[in-house]
């Protein structure tokens, strides 16, 4: 799953932080559903880093396995 950004960091020496070519209304209803979440991007990362770590050691226990029965 791949999100779609509605913003870009601004890369001059004028001004800093992000810019969108969205709509307003386009960007309230985008992070009206984030805020909607009731969680901010530090525990996002956190509970993704998580889950990828978990998947890791799933994936090595099943190549372990694999290695030690064979295909079945």
């Amino acid at each position: 799953m791949s999100k779609q950004r509605l913003t870009t960091v601004r890369c001059n020496s004028i001004k800093t932080g992000y810019w969108s070519l969205a709509r307003k209304d386009e960007l309230c209803q985008k992070l009206g559903k984030y805020e909607d979440l009731d969680t901010d991007p530090e525990a996002l990362r956190d509970t993704i880093r998580k889950y990828n770590e978990l998947l890791q050691k799933h994936e090595n226990l099943l190549q372990k396995l694999h290695e030690q029965f064979g295909e079945g």
